[in-house]
């Protein structure tokens, strides 16, 4: 008798984990279908499907289990990886996707019912991304035209992971940062448009969406903004037309509140014909302006100290006007075509200077060209004057003041406001940041 009670207490058992719900050491629970884990005292992963060949799946926000309500907010690594799986439903509460959570599986459809919920999930890795495998669905709309939610504040990284049937993307003035490979692989992605509060785009943001053929802004400055951490997340990698409002952009003028261009700002941007950089630029990064094929002509404002290597490798340079005194220290920064056909404008007095100068003594033909004045310059507070043969400084505080001969020699580092004692001749004065030429 004491067998059978044992052997009828063992198949009881057995019906409860298979038809209501089961917790072990590692409280796992079987629902409807799904197994699940429990991750807090209130939350659980889902851990997969009971059977493998189940085609269809549909993910609740919560589940009871052990007579608590509890919110499901991951899917494991590996979980429907290999199943027939070919429709998952995935709920508002799901925040975390793990590796491979769907890897060899035959999705067709993944449904949500709130876009800025998806937005928020962080995934693993791009293939812990089911967009990998199959198509999203907003409340059984197919999503093509994608507009991102003004209150998101993040697109996460690979959230948009391959994702070959997004046409179109609309980033709000919400969002300030795209994260890595976010748009990989969106093969049939053709136009971005990308708000005004984005200041960083990360790793192959929008690397192999080859199809890109419009970027759109709404605010030039905002875009000089952006820290680019590859030519892969700059979206004119592939797009190579920059469009302002609407308008495309041909003849640029870098606003005069940007102090530096970033390195990869406008990496390959083919409609660009004309650029025209600043006074209160001092900065060029690496790569800035390479592969823009249009470009022809370049005005380099006279306060640029720092140019990066290649920042105008591979154009059509037909025409630079170098408007500082001293030659800014440059390595690589433009072809060998460049050096040999373009012509090199540069202020009266610094002729021999870029003739000497390494990264400009390259090019075959350097010409002096008169940019404005000489005997006084004013510049915001800062103002550099003649007097008696003294150079008198005005408005520059407690700034560091250094003077140069031609040659490049530093001939006064101080902080006085009136420099004498030197030879008749030209002079460039830097600071607060700034460049001035003067003649005594």
């Amino acid at each position: 008798m004491k067998q059978i009670i044992l052997t009828l207490a063992v198949v009881a058992t057995s019906v409860t984990a298979v038809f209501g719900q089961w917790t072990g050491v590692l409280d796992r629970y079987y629902i409807d279908g799904l197994i699940y884990e429990k991750t807090s005292e209130t939350t659980v992963s889902c851990e997969g499907a009971f059977d493998d060949g189940v085609k269809k799946v549909v993910i609740p926000e919560t589940i009871n289990a052990d007579g608590s309500v509890y919110t499901v907010t991951s899917i494991s690594d590996y979980a429907f990886a290999y199943s027939n799986l070919y429709s998952v439903t995935i709920p508002m509460s799901v925040t975390y996707i793990g590796s491979g959570a769907f890897s060899g599986c035959s999705l067709e459809s993944v449904n949500i019912s709130d876009l800025s919920a998806w937005c928020r999930i962080d995934f693993f890795h791009g293939d812990s991304n089911p967009l990998r495998y199959g198509n999203l669905y907003l409340d059984g709309e197919l999503i093509t035209d994608l507009t991102i939610p003004d209150d998101i504040t993040e697109i996460k990284s690979y959230a948009f992971y391959c994702y070959d049937e997004l046409a179109s993307v609309t980033i709000p003035n919400s969002v300030t940062r795209i994260g890595v490979s976010a748009f990989m692989f969106c093969d049939g992605l053709a136009s971005v448009s990308i708000g005004n509060s984005v200041t960083s785009i990360e790793y192959y943001a929008f690397n192999f969406c080859e199809g890109i053929e419009s970027v759109n802004i709404s605010d030039l400055s905002a875009w000089c903004k952006i820290d680019f951490t590859d030519k892969y997340s700059n979206p004119l990698y592939y797009a190579s037309n920059l469009y302002l409002d609407g308008e495309l952009i041909t003849d640029l003028t870098i606003p005069d509140d940007i102090t530096e261009i970033k390195s990869y700002a406008f990496y390959d941007c083919d409609c660009l014909a004309s650029v025209t950089i600043p006074s209160s630029v001092t900065s060029i990064g690496h790569s800035a302006f390479e592969y823009c094929s249009g470009l022809k002509t370049l005005v380099i404002g006279r306060n640029v100290s720092s140019i990066g290597n290649y920042a105008f490798y591979e154009n059509n340079l037909k025409r630079i006007a170098v408007l500082a005194p001293v030659p800014p220290p440059v390595d690589f920064i433009f072809s060998d075509d460049c050096y040999a056909e373009a012509e090199l404008n540069v202020p009266v007095g610094s002729l021999e200077a870029y003739k000497s100068a390494g990264g400009w003594k390259k090019f075959k033909n350097i010409q002096e060209k008169d940019f404005g004045g000489v005997n006084s310059v004013k510049d915001d507070a800062v103002s550099i004057t003649v007097n008696g043969g003294s150079i008198e400084i005005d408005g520059a505080g407690n700034a560091s003041v250094e003077v140069y001969n031609l040659s490049g020699q530093l001939v006064y580092s101080g902080m006085g406001t009136t420099v004498g004692g030197l030879a008749r001749g030209i002079y460039i004065v830097r600071v607060a940041g700034r460049t001035f030429k003067v003649a005594l």
